[in-house]
């Protein structure tokens, strides 16, 4: 992709943050410009007891 102006391909900037759903972490991020790509399964397995 190339520029309007002059012949210098345009530079992207890739950035990427981890938060929990609905926190004010992902709030602020979201007020950044920052958008949801997809949404990240954590599973966790309890410790059985013996």
């Amino acid at each position: 992709m190339r520029s309007q102006k002059g012949s210098c391909p345009l530079r992207r900037t890739v950035a990427s943050s981890s938060t929990h759903p609905g926190i004010t972490s992902q709030r602020n991020l979201e007020r950044l410009g920052f958008r949801i790509a997809y949404p990240k399964v954590v599973l966790v397995r309890e410790k059985i007891s013996a």
